[in-house]
């Protein structure tokens, strides 16, 4: 976006969009953060559970996809409704937006 000027009123529009988002993002994060600490104790064991890593894994990929796939529908939403146009942020490996 570099130095555009974003007009007040547009600004209160992508807040109240991404306010609408946000609780189901907040839970999508704490649920990604819970399936990655169940992760780390299956693993941690002397004989870690390797199926039931594996499906914890595949948990994980599932909710990374759906946080990522609302974070698209709220952009989209953004740049229809304001016609402002926001880059994605490149998402780590936990599904998270980096350079928050």
């Amino acid at each position: 976006m570099g130095n555009t000027v974003i007009p007040p009123e547009k600004l209160e529009a992508i807040r109240i969009i991404q306010g609408h988002y946000a609780e189901g993002l907040l839970n999508l994060h704490q649920d990604i953060r819970a399936k990655q600490v169940e992760l780390n104790s299956i693993m941690l064991k002397p004989q870690p559970d390797t199926a039931k890593a594996k499906s914890t894994v595949r948990d994980i990929a599932r909710l990374q996809t759906q946080e990522a796939d609302t974070l698209i529908d709220m952009q989209a939403r953004i740049s229809i409704e304001t016609d402002v146009r926001l880059p994605m942020l490149p998402m780590g490996p936990d599904g998270a937006q980096l350079n928050r």
